[in-house]
């Protein structure tokens, strides 16, 4: 590739008249006839031949992962079926003739919002949060969803009716004969015990240096995306850069789901919450002054 550019760059600077007259080229000869491989012109030729074959690289890698993430999002995909769910309309009729057509889905196809606002739409679309896999042991995909909390924006789960329609919605829609779970849990709460050396000068009270741990881990937590792993050592990082902090490890991690006794994560490298979504419980301290 990088070959070809160079060619075709050496041809527009042979083809040049401007070229010609500047350095008394011979327009029968080629570029690499009248000019040496270690001649500024020919070093300067060959950097923008790299450089354009870079871009050119990255951009077939983009239309690459562009078409793997449309391919994801077909009908009857993983990516789909989270893509449908954001598009759940609570309290809406579904614009649905069970016609050939009506598998072409996208926004805007599944309802009727004549005269409605944007703002209004999406008020209706009460899913912010879904993720879609398809079942490793059985046929079949599970599809996780939740809320978003109107004041902080994190997830929560759908309740009675809500929950009803959006898994009556999904089941009209889906592609026949495949079974669909649906997991709608609260956010899993932590329990997360830390042993941390700490600055005292940098703290005005004992109760400003517990306020800083647990911001720095909540700050952590709600950078995670839905269905996001959560991954201890990058939460010591987030402890680790925070100011009066010089020290912190982990003694040990819980996690409590809705329904089940506390599970012990402390020695996973990572963790991926069953309900999709994860948040500080409780959080203890062992402090140690520099």
């Amino acid at each position: 590739m990088i070959t070809d550019i160079a060619n075709r760059i050496k041809q527009a600077f042979i083809d040049s008249p401007l070229l010609w007259r500047l350095y008394g080229l011979d327009a029968n000869k080629t570029f690499d006839e009248q000019f040496s491989p270690v001649a500024m012109e020919a070093l300067t030729i060959e950097a923008h031949a790299t450089a354009g074959a870079a871009i050119e690289t990255m951009h077939e890698w983009h239309l690459q992962e562009t078409t793997r993430i449309v391919e994801k999002e077909r009908y009857g995909y993983a990516g789909w079926y989270a893509k449908m769910m954001r598009l759940f309309q609570f309290s809406t009729q579904i614009n649905y003739d069970y016609s050939e057509n009506s598998l072409q889905f996208g926004e805007g196809t599944l309802y009727d919002n004549t005269g409605l606002t944007p703002e209004e739409i999406e008020e209706l679309r009460i899913i912010k949060f879904a993720f879609a896999f398809d079942n490793l042991n059985v046929i079949g995909v599970t599809i996780k969803i939740a809320k978003a909390h109107e004041q902080t924006g994190e997830p929560i789960q759908l309740v009675g009716h809500e929950l009803t329609a959006a898994t009556s919605y999904i089941n009209r829609i889906k592609p026949a004969g495949i079974p669909i779970k649906i997991i709608n849990e609260p956010a899993e709460e932590l329990y997360i015990s830390v042993k941390i050396t700490y600055d005292p000068l940098s703290f005005d009270s004992e109760g400003e240096f517990e306020e800083r741990v647990e911001d720095a881990i909540n700050t952590y937590l709600k950078g995670i995306k839905f269905n996001g792993e959560f991954v201890s050592m990058r939460m010591i990082d987030q402890l680790q850069v925070t100011r009066g902090i010089a020290i912190a490890m982990v003694d040990k991690i819980f996690v409590n789901r809705l329904g089940y006794l506390p599970e012990d994560i402390t020695g996973l490298m990572s963790y991926i919450p069953t309900s999709g979504a994860m948040k500080l419980g409780i959080l203890d301290i062992t402090k140690e002054a520099m």
